[in-house]
Order: structure tokens, then sequence, then C-alpha cells
């Protein structure tokens, strides 16, 4: 079971279907890193994790970050300087110390969530967006992009 939280609440308990140590890049069409407030810090102190993000890379496969999920990007410390992202206002100034290129201005703009609801990098094949409040262009820059793809092959669990 994965605990879904916020503001370390506990809002959801959901059934894995694998774990990431069974999991292959070859797989999957691309990865979301979701955000929150605490969900990135666990990821991001995971070593298969980051070596599961860091292969999807590799593979040239989409990745998507919304909200505080580019910490992850930033521990991953495979997108070369230059790299256009956004994040949550706090996470803005530690894109910007990782060489990432933001959009949206300083790094301590409040305009970053209106100006770029969500910014591609096609180079990269990186998606992020700012905060939940562009979800849905989130999802539809997501669904645009995996499209762009042939899918991988179904698998079975």
């Amino acid at each position: 079971m994965v605990v879904l939280a916020q503001w370390l609440v506990v809002n959801v308990c959901v059934q894995v279907d694998k774990k990431i140590s069974n999991a292959r890049v070859k797989d999957y069409d691309g990865v979301i890193i979701i955000g929150g407030a605490w969900n990135p810090i666990m990821l991001r102190t995971e070593g298969k994790v980051m070596d599961f993000i860091r292969d999807a890379w590799r593979q040239k496969r989409l990745i998507a970050s919304i909200c505080h999920g580019p910490q992850v990007l930033i521990s991953a410390g495979i997108f070369p300087p230059g790299t256009r992202a956004t994040a949550v206002k706090d996470v803005r100034i530690d894109l910007s110390n990782a060489g990432f290129t933001l959009l949206d201005g300083p790094a301590d703009s409040d305009l970053y969530d209106q100006a770029h609801p969500v910014v591609y990098e096609e180079g990269q094949r990186l998606i992020t967006s700012p905060t939940p409040n562009s979800l849905k262009e989130f999802c539809m820059e997501i669904s645009a992009r995996i499209r762009e793809l042939d899918p991988v092959a179904t698998v079975s669990a």
C-alpha cells in the first residue's frame, strides 16, 4: 500500500501494482513525478527511484513533474544547464541554482503560475508545471506529448 497525503493528513491508501525495484523503464512511455511537500522528499532519497528516473531520461522517455516534484529532477542531476522548467515558488530558487532556466523571470517571481502554467522542454522531453492550479494544462500537455510516440507494448503485471 502507498499512502497519499496532503499536509501530513492521510487522505487515501492505494494498492501498488509493482515495486520500483521490479519496474523496467522500457515498459513505460513516461514518468510522472507528483508534487506535494513530502512526496519529493521520499522519492529523491530513494536510490532505486533516482536510478529509474535517470534511466528514463537516458531512454528519452517523457518525464513530467508538477509543484514540488522538480526537486526530484534536481537530485537526479541529469538535466543540462539551461533546461527550461518551472515549479512551485519555494522550489524555483533551487531549480535556478541547479542550472535550470526559469521562463517566468526571477526565481522569486509571483507570476510563475500565471505566465506559464506548463513548460515543455522539447530537447529533454521534460514537462513541468508550477501548482495544482495548472493541473488541467499539465495533464493536457502530457496527453499531447505521449501521443507523439508509438506506445510501448502492453505489459502484463
